[in-house]
């Protein structure tokens, strides 16, 4: 059994930890290995079963795969290209001018893009749901694509703009309906099935299997 052994003169006591399909064990730094050893085989059957889990992948990172998804489809990175940084659709591009904070830079990219294309969606969908709001919100979020308030702050996450336009569309329908009825219940989801049909099953399950993806990190 391979592991990792991390000692400590604080730890009193032995522990097993399993992190992205590794074994770690922690000891006091006086313990005996040879005991220690033969009470790590002696878990074999639980390590083995804890590392037969499923491994929940890591986040994208664009900045250091060099690529990055818009729409649904896969863009490229180029740094240091342009003096301004700009998302060029015709070769799928994204081409960041040089500063120090290029996740932020990315970030803001990313966010001014998926505005500019909330504001047409928004504009399809809105004279026919009838919604109102006050200020609308594009900002990294780590637990929704989505919300609609009750003060009337419409806001979405930038990390949509990985997933189809289709997929986006209805994240704008979803919220847009939440104007008129705030609950998930029958009287929502007709709503939504009215004004953006029965494919936002798809959407939904789009975002369940590939919403992973959609979060890059730094």
């Amino acid at each position: 059994m391979q592991y990792q052994l991390k000692k400590s003169r604080k730890r009193k006591s032995v522990a097993i930890k399993i992190k992205a399909g590794q074994v770690f064990v922690y000891a006091p730094e006086q313990v005996c290995e040879r005991w220690l050893h033969n009470w790590v085989e002696s878990k074999s059957d639980w390590i083995k079963s804890k590392l037969a889990l499923k491994v929940i992948p890591e986040s994208p990172r664009p900045l250091e795969t060099g690529i990055v998804q818009v729409f649904g489809e896969t863009f490229t990175i180029h740094r240091g290209e342009s003096t301004t940084s700009v998302i060029d659709f015709d070769n799928k591009r994204v081409l960041l001018k040089a500063v120090k904070n290029e996740w932020g830079e990315l970030v803001a990219l990313l966010s001014e893009t998926l505005n500019d294309y909330v504001d047409m969606v928004i504009a399809r969908y809105q004279p026919d749901i009838q919604a109102r709001f006050d200020t609308l919100k594009i900002r990294v979020y780590k637990s929704r694509w989505g919300s609609f308030s009750s003060k009337g702050v419409l806001a979405f996450n930038t990390l949509l703009i990985g997933a189809p336009k289709w997929v986006i569309d209805y994240v704008v329908v979803h919220e847009l309906c939440h104007f008129h009825v705030m609950a998930h219940n029958s009287a929502f989801w007709h709503l939504v099935t009215k004004h953006y049909g029965d494919d936002h099953k798809m959407a939904r399950r789009y975002l369940r299997d590939h919403g992973r993806d959609l979060m890059i990190e730094h």
